[in-house]
């Protein structure tokens, strides 16, 4: 039980930064993403799967004890928009390059919980 806490700790945590990450990356250094439009939309996916407050959510939930039931429901929730996300950084590779990393780190974590490949309808 103690591990599933930390694990979506972890999880949301690399959530939160992946989305500030993007956050900032648009506002604050505009030369790294020479194709604005691309970075905007990333952005803009991000938001409409609201990322950031998934991440605060997982965080608050699983503080002090491990919910499981709606942590199941929150990452499912945030596996189904990496998946468009990841989606649209594959396509859009030769500009979007620096953010493939952390989304294979997204990825990572969220296989952890066996939520990522589809493993939640079966």
């Amino acid at each position: 039980m103690e591990l599933e806490r930390l694990k979506a700790i972890l999880t949301a945590s690399h959530m939160k930064e992946f989305a500030e990450f993007v956050d900032y990356g648009y506002i604050a250094k505009p030369q790294l993403i020479p194709n604005r439009e691309k970075h905007f939309r990333l952005k803009m996916l991000m938001e409409e799967f609201n990322f950031l407050g998934v991440a605060n959510e997982l965080l608050r939930l699983n503080q002090y004890v491990c919910e499981q039931r709606e942590t199941k429901m929150l990452l499912d929730r945030f596996s189904h928009g990496l998946r468009h996300v990841a989606e649209y950084v594959s396509q859009n590779q030769e500009d979007l390059y620096l953010f493939s990393g952390r989304i294979y780190t997204l990825e990572h974590d969220i296989e952890l919980f066996g939520t990522l490949s589809g493993k939640e309808a079966e």
